[in-house]
């Protein structure tokens, strides 16, 4: 996301009713790399959180909603497989468990991004549920709800959104891009990289579900 769509959407936040009271909730001031932790003290990057949540609720036609969310972190993972495997002399599958899920500064698709991913998802589904943009469907309400219980299972209801048991690994499988890693994001990883990075997000997603 760049710095221009995250001062575009703080603004967008800031300017409308239903919207502006997200700056309070999460401490007065959105700016970009807004951090603060829920109450199990998992951190959160609010802005990351709220660009996705957008995208998926207004939409740009043509493109996964899911590329602005945890695809997209998944895919900017897999790059930096690409360079921990040249660089440390490693397997692919090897670097992903370094890489994907993990809180160090070499991570794009850290633990943390994982929860922001996941709660942006789930919060983005809570609200398409309520009727959106409705009289008492303020998203603040729904963000309130969410962290005070529906966060407890946030993984879980995660993976059974997208296909649980039966079908998470392949809706997983079938939505990174390669396409999109290269043209988007750029760099030399690949398929390969790809599958490290999507099979480890798998596996994390699968077990926090638990």
């Amino acid at each position: 996301m760049g710095e221009g769509e995250v001062t575009g959407f703080t603004r967008f936040v800031k300017k409308y009713d239903e919207y502006k009271y997200l700056a309070e909730f999460f401490g007065n001031e959105l700016s970009p790399g807004a951090i603060v932790k829920d109450k199990e003290g998992n951190t959160l990057n609010t802005i990351h959180m709220m660009a996705t949540i957008g995208v998926g609720l207004f939409g740009t036609p043509g493109v996964n909603a899911d590329y602005f969310g945890w695809a997209g972190d998944v895919m900017t993972g897999a790059k930096n497989i690409y360079d921990y495997k040249r660089r440390m002399d490693v397997s692919r599958e090897e670097a992903a468990k370094e890489i994907i899920g993990v809180n160090t500064s070499i991570s794009s698709c850290s633990l943390d991004d994982l929860y922001s991913d996941v709660d942006s998802y789930n919060i983005m589904k809570r609200y398409k549920g309520s009727g959106g943009n409705t009289p008492g469907s303020y998203l603040i309400s729904i963000f309130e709800d969410y962290y005070t219980r529906g966060n407890r299972n946030r993984f879980k209801d995660f993976y059974d959104s997208l296909g649980g048991k039966s079908g998470f690994a392949e809706y997983v499988e079938n939505t990174l891009s390669e396409y999109i890693l290269k043209k988007v994001l750029g760099g030399n990883a690949g398929r390969y990289e790809i599958k490290a990075a999507g099979n480890r997000f798998v596996e994390i997603i699968e077990e926090k579900a638990r």
